[in-house]
Formats: C-alpha cells, structure tokens, sequence
C-alpha cells in the first residue's frame, strides 16, 4: 500500500499589525543573542567555570583531640580576661562587676558571641585568629565546596525557572506565543542564575564564622540542667514485619496469603477489609472482627526518628548597686538583644541569620569540667522586666530602674551523636 502524500500548508493565518512587529522584534533578538545576549551568558558561564579556581577546599577537620584542645583554650582565655590575667584577649561584661570568680561568686557562666564576618560593622572588633572555635568535629553543615557547588546548581535552576516566566510573561505580553519567549528567558536565567549563585556561595565571608572580643559574664543562677530526649515512635509493621519475625520462607509466606491457608491469610483478609469503602453502610472489617472474636495482629514496633536539640534558660535579677554598676547591666541585655536578631541587608532582600551563643560554665578560674558543655545557641527568647514588684529608680538618675529581671531561653543547633557525648557534651 503506498504512503499518503502530505503537502504542505500552503495557506498562512493572517498576522495582525503587532504580531508581525512582535515576530521582527523576536528575530531580531534572536540575531542579536550570539552578541549581546550571548555576551551576558558566556559571563554567566564563565563564573560557574571559574568555581574550578574558587578558593582551596577548607583543610582537613581537626582531630576530636586537637578540636577539644583549641575550644578549651579559646574558653580559658575567657575567665583570664574576666579576671585581669588575659591582656586584651576578650572584652567582658560582666554581672556582678567585680565578684565573679571569686569566693562570692566563684560559679558563673560565660557567653561567646559567634557571628558571619559580613554582618560584622566596623566597630565591631573579633578575637584574635588564635581565640577562635573550632567546627570541624560539630554536626554543622558547613562543608564549603558543598555549599559553592550548591549554589550554581540551586542558582541556574531558580534562574531558570525565573527566566521562564519571565521570558514567557514577555512573549504573552506583546502578543506571540509565551513558548518561544519561556525558552530563551529559561536559556537566559539558567545561565545568569548559575553564575550568580556560584558567585554569591563563593563568597566565603557571607558564611565564615568568627568569634567576637566581646563576651558576657554572668553568675551562675540556679542548678545547671541538660535535657536530653531522643525520638522514638510507635508504627504498625503489619503483615510484612510478621513474615519478617516469623516466616521461615518468604515464598511459602506469600504463597499462603495468595492461597487462603493459616492464620496469615485471615489476617491479610481482615486488614484489608478495614480499607473498604461500604459508603457509610458500615465497617466490613469490624463486622469480620466482631464475627471471629479475632483481629490482626500489628506488630507494633517503635522506631528511633531523631535526637531532640537539647534547650537552656536562665533567669537573672540584677540589682545595681551603682551607676557604673547599672550601665553595664544595660549593655549586658543591650548585647543579647542585638544578637539575636537577624541583620537586614543594604538591599532589604535578605536577611542574615543572627549571631549564635557559646556557653561555658566556670568553676573561679578555669572552666568547670565537671558540668557538661553546650555547643553553638540561638537566643529564642529574651523577657525583661524593669523595676521589680513596684516599678522603682534611682533617684540621682533620670529615671533608671532599680531592679531589673531578665530571662533567657537558649535552643541548641547541634544535634548531638555519641560521639559529641565522648567529648563532654
């Protein structure tokens, strides 16, 4: 049987005025791409070619050894700073202003301010490159050729993705099929997009961690407490985990369902029944359940999910016995309070997360190794009340509150493996 001739088309739909002008505007774009536009994608390109020259991957992790040994410096220097003994080492404040440490007050916690070096103002001085914590042995995610390689991927396709609709929204727009438009915008921002990303996680100073002089020195002011919870919950197994338990043969174990025989089958049967849909007439697997006085075994099990991130909080009375006294309570909760918020870009685009919090507990001059540590914080919540029962100031003072109470809610960001509770934690 011979083939069917198809012609061709040879009458053409009438354009209208603009949609010729849009088809010109178009064809002469698509000229222009291998220049201009091309010009804008090559960049694109070149920038996510360029991820081949970004800086060195970050070294090797530190040995757990060598991580516990840098953190316990960084944490010693801080109650040599509080008590005159670490030069410039760390800015403190402090709460009482001259009994930390001491017999008085020989039990007090340290707070130490991490924060991303671009969210950094100038006034704002970090420790010294050898007062610096240590990551490397933290269930943190902060692989940095991840996070590059990320970004073009996550770049090109958001980019993509936005020069599609975009593309297309032009095309509609001025009267031509989004199609055509959709793609070139997708080709576009693809490119753009990877570029961009590659650019902007190659930017190792908007992530790199640094800790700050300033660090806050409080007493200590109730037992220290660590809550650990691990997540454990129940789930049906059903008749897979029954033949999983008890089946010597997984064949033979089948087969009987398929073939009706044991108590397998039944209860295949009635497990099943419980998902028919009798539209409101009633339960055909209650019915069955009731009728034989039996139901299915579920072989409960429960499962491990997830460790909990471990919480902290204190409460603070602050009673100022003089100005020089109250100025510093003020910077001390002026201090928690800029932390931990995010800082708003010069944009107003993006924000940057806040500052994280490193707790340490001391017992007089050196840490106390015999309470737990407390890896990196997010401040939660700050609650302040000014004044006591009755709202009462200094009379010198214009207006200065006499008693202030400040509490402090701390949520870990670490999730804590055995291997963290080896260290301390």
């Amino acid at each position: 049987m011979t083939s069917p001739i198809i012609k061709p088309q040879t009458t053409l739909t009438p354009f209208k005025f603009g949609q010729v002008a849009a088809i010109q505007q178009i064809s002469d774009a698509t000229a222009q791409f291998a220049t201009a536009e091309g010009a804008t994608v090559n960049a694109a390109l070149s920038n996510v070619s360029a991820l081949g020259d970004a800086p060195a991957d970050p070294p090797a992790p530190m040995t757990r050894d060598a991580a516990d040994k840098q953190n316990a410096g960084v944490f010693q220097a801080g109650a040599d700073a509080l008590l005159g003994r670490g030069g410039e080492a760390f800015e403190v404040l402090r709460y009482p202003n001259t009994d930390l440490g001491t017999a008085d007050y020989p039990h007090y916690v340290m707070f130490f301010i991490t924060d991303r070096r671009s969210s950094l103002s100038d006034a704002e001085v970090p420790a010294g490159n050898n007062l610096q914590f240590d990551y490397s042995q933290k269930n943190l995610w902060v692989d940095e050729k991840a996070t590059r390689e990320l970004g073009t991927f996550g770049g090109g396709l958001a980019g993509g993705a936005l020069g599609k609709s975009l593309g297309k929204l032009g095309g509609e727009l001025t009267a031509v099929g989004g199609t055509f438009g959709g793609f070139w915008g997708g080709l576009l921002g693809a490119g753009v997009g990877a570029g961009v990303g590659a650019a902007v996680f190659n930017n190792e100073q908007e992530r790199a961690r640094v800790l700050l002089k300033k660090v806050i020195a409080l007493y200590l002011p109730h037992n220290p407490v660590a809550s650990y919870n691990a997540d454990w919950a129940s789930e049906d197994l059903g008749i897979i985990g029954g033949i999983a338990k008890n089946a010597k043969n997984m064949k033979d174990a089948f087969s009987n369902i398929m073939s009706g025989k044991g108590n397998i089958a039944k209860s295949a049967i009635m497990s099943q029944a419980n998902k028919i849909d009798t539209k409101g007439l009633g339960s055909v697997g209650g019915a069955l359940q009731s009728g034989l006085a039996q139901v299915p075994n579920p072989f409960k099990a429960q499962l491990f999910k997830v460790m909990g991130f471990r919480q902290f909080a204190f409460e603070y009375s602050f009673l100022p016995r003089n100005k020089d006294e109250y100025d510093e309570v003020a910077q001390i909760i002026y201090t928690f309070k800029r932390y931990m918020h995010p800082v708003l870009g010069e944009d107003k685009f993006i924000m940057s997360y806040p500052a994280e919090f490193t707790l340490g507990f001391y017992h007089k001059d050196k840490p106390n190794e015999n309470l737990f540590k407390v890896s990196n914080c997010a401040l939660t919540s700050l609650n302040t009340n000014f004044g006591g029962t009755d709202f009462t100031t200094f009379r010198s003072s214009p207006g200065a509150p006499t008693e202030i109470t400040m509490r402090l809610n701390f949520l870990e960001l670490e999730m804590l493996t055995r291997d963290r509770i080896e260290s301390g934690y």
